[in-house]
C-alpha cells in the first residue's frame, strides 16, 4: 500500500509515496507482494518446499512452560 506525501514544505502537490525508510529487504517496507504471491508462499511453506515440513509443524506445536503448563 502506498501513502501520500507533499513536497516543498507541505504546499507542493500530493504524490504517492511508499513510506520506505530503508532500501532493500529489511521488513519495514520495500517488499511488495500480491495476494496470489502470498498464497503461493503459504502453499510452499505448507508443502515443505521452503523449509522442511517438520520444521514448519514445530513452529505451530504447543510448548510446555517450566511449571509444566
Amino acid at each position: 500500500a502506498f501513502g501520500f506525501t507533499r513536497h516543498d514544505g507541505g504546499i507542493g502537490p500530493i504524490e504517492a509515496c511508499d513510506l520506505n525508510n530503508l532500501d532493500g529487504t529489511f521488513g519495514d517496507g520495500g517488499i511488495y507482494a500480491s495476494a496470489a504471491d502470498l498464497v503461493r508462499c503459504d502453499a510452499a511453506l505448507r508443502e515443505g518446499r521452503l523449509m522442511p515440513a517438520d520444521v514448519y509443524r514445530e513452529a505451530y506445536a504447543r510448548g510446555r512452560l517450566n511449571d509444566a503448563r
